[in-house]
């Protein structure tokens, strides 16, 4: 059948006839009851108790906003429902009803990547690469930011020998903040997973960004092309807008493999500052639960020790990781979605 899907009107024509052909009447009511109270299954294919009488509500509505709507269901079930009525398949009912059927297109064929790796800047060799630096020891260092300052407001109290203590714990400081940014990568991952794929989450931005049913930035034409090319360079074929209103579950499987396709394969200098201001704002999370942890002792000597400077760093430490850890998910989502625009529309343009 065409891209564009099968005739609302025909389809309802199809139930109502499947239902009147059984003994049921050839209207709303009449569907629903036959679909409630007769089995339809033919091998692994099983039409579920309510799919007839949704189909209908869904054609229906359809009708309502435009009365040549087409629809685009499984194509399979309904091959199945059109044998209820009499015909070989979906396509045999269109036929003999009057409804022009196209030529079934085969498979796309794939396309090399190659054309969007030509596009992609050189790679350039660094001594520090920015985004270990930008995503995992900035945040680091933030996050052992009470621990450096503790270790210099501390260390006078321990004179002469200060001077000594405290070249060597300034250096002891930043090797830990060094140590610390492998571990902030990894617990920052896992914050990524539990913001944005628990609990039903529908995925990084890359994902839910794509989907029809959320309205953004991008047209319902700029998703289909974004599928098209996929499909084309990737081999990742989609659902249909209306399978997807009925299966999102799927779409969003797919998208989150074509996310993970895309970025491999697209760079550019934009989308490399919007990843690591992106994987800054995720690591900062376990970073700012660090800086809480290591002011309480610094908090603690301090007024032991009476040192006001001390306290006053260490309650404005706890402060700021407070602050950021309760409003993470804004700073996060903002940053998740500036480098997944970015990163599709260099795909798209390519």
């Amino acid at each position: 059948m065409a891209k564009e899907g099968y005739p609302a009107k025909a389809l309802i024509k199809l139930l109502e006839e499947v239902a009147e052909k059984n003994g049921y009447p050839p209207n709303k009511k009449g569907v629903a009851n036959y679909a409630r109270e007769t089995a339809i299954e033919k091998g692994k294919l099983i039409i579920q108790e309510r799919y007839l009488e949704n189909r209908y509500h869904d054609f229906t509505q359809a009708m309502e906003k435009d009365q040549s709507a087409v629809v685009n269901p499984k194509q399979e079930l309904f091959d199945l429902i059109a044998e209820q009525a009499g015909y070989r398949n979906l396509r045999d009912f269109l036929l003999k009803n009057g409804h022009p059927v196209e030529k079934k297109q085969g498979p796309v064929k794939r396309t090399s990547i190659d054309h969007l790796l030509k596009r992609n800047p050189p790679h350039t060799k660094e001594w520090l690469d920015k985004y270990t630096f930008g995503a995992q020891i900035m945040p680091a260092f933030l996050g052992g930011f009470p621990l450096l300052i503790t270790l210099v407001l501390v260390m006078p109290d321990y004179k002469p020998e200060a001077g000594n203590y405290f070249i060597f714990g300034i250096v002891i400081g930043f090797g830990l903040v060094i140590a610390l940014s492998g571990w902030l990568a990894i617990a920052g991952k896992r914050w990524e997973s539990k913001i944005f794929f628990s609990n039903g989450k529908k995925g990084f931005p890359t994902t839910y960004l794509m989907l029809f049913s959320m309205k953004n930035k991008f047209s319902e034409a700029q998703k289909q092309e974004y599928r098209d090319k996929v499909a084309t360079y990737f081999g990742i074929h989609f659902p249909t807008k209306a399978e997807e209103e009925t299966d999102e579950s799927t779409a969003i499987q797919k998208l989150h493999q074509a996310g993970v396709k895309i970025n491999k394969t697209i760079k550019s200098t934009v989308i490399r500052s919007a990843q690591i201001r992106y994987g800054f704002h995720r690591n900062l999370i376990p970073a700012s639960i660090m800086a809480i942890v290591m002011a309480i002792p610094g908090a603690i000597y301090g007024v032991w020790r009476g040192n006001l400077p001390l306290i006053g760093c260490m309650v404005w430490c706890m402060a700021a990781g407070l602050y950021y850890y309760l409003l993470h998910g804004k700073w996060v989502k903002m940053a998740s979605e500036a480098y997944a625009r970015y990163l599709i529309d260099e795909f798209l343009s390519r």
